[in-house]
């Protein structure tokens, strides 16, 4: 059985015979998926800080020891969160990516969701005084959804490739178990002759 897969570019004709190739990537396509999905994460983790110091205040964070408190508490929260999700990227192993996946787009369209229902009801609360600089800040946190979705969409791909990788692992050990047990046929099959001739 022989069927021609692409690792890093290049090409390799998984027979028996060859040995098994480092499977990372499936070519160009797993890789840019790659790059792209940590650019994103990479994107969003910035603005979702930003939008947090925003949230708390910029300068009153240095006189208020309580905001200061809780932009310390969520800002490590999210920290963690980001550093999780680019691990299990990084990783290349499917279920973890798979995991990722979704706890990126719940966690993410939960949060986004908070966000901006706690801008509109502060803009509703402070109608007849809503300054531009509001009004900035809440087109910031509209627009902050894009690179999650492409993040997302990224991740999702990267997962696709992850799969087809294991496929491709599973083929070769398929592989190389049939030609395990062919040559343990052979070896029993030439002690038998040999036995007898």
């Amino acid at each position: 059985m022989s069927q021609s897969v692409s690792f890093y570019d290049r090409t390799f004709d998984t027979q028996v015979s060859n040995p098994e190739p480092e499977p990372v990537f499936i070519g160009k396509e797993g890789k840019s998926n790659f790059i792209k999905a940590l650019i994103c994460i990479s994107v969003d983790f910035v603005v979702t800080i930003f939008l947090i110091f925003i949230q708390y205040g910029l300068f009153e964070i240095f006189e208020d020891n309580i905001k200061k408190t809780n932009l310390i508490i969520v800002g490590s929260i999210a920290f963690v969160f980001f550093v999780c999700i680019l691990i299990f990227v990084i990783s290349h192993v499917t279920i973890l990516v798979t995991i990722t996946k979704y706890a990126y787009i719940i966690i993410g369209a939960i949060y986004y969701g908070y966000r901006v229902i706690l801008m509109i009801i502060y803009l509703i609360n402070n109608e007849k005084g809503i300054s531009n600089l509001a009004l900035v800040f809440f087109l910031i946190i509209l627009a902050s959804i894009v690179p999650r979705v492409f993040a997302f969409y990224n991740i999702e791909s990267l997962e696709k490739v992850c799969k087809k990788v294991d496929d491709n692992k599973r083929i070769l050990a398929h592989e190389k178990f049939i030609e395990k047990i062919g040559n343990k046929v052979d070896v029993g099959n030439s002690r038998w002759s040999n036995k007898y001739s």
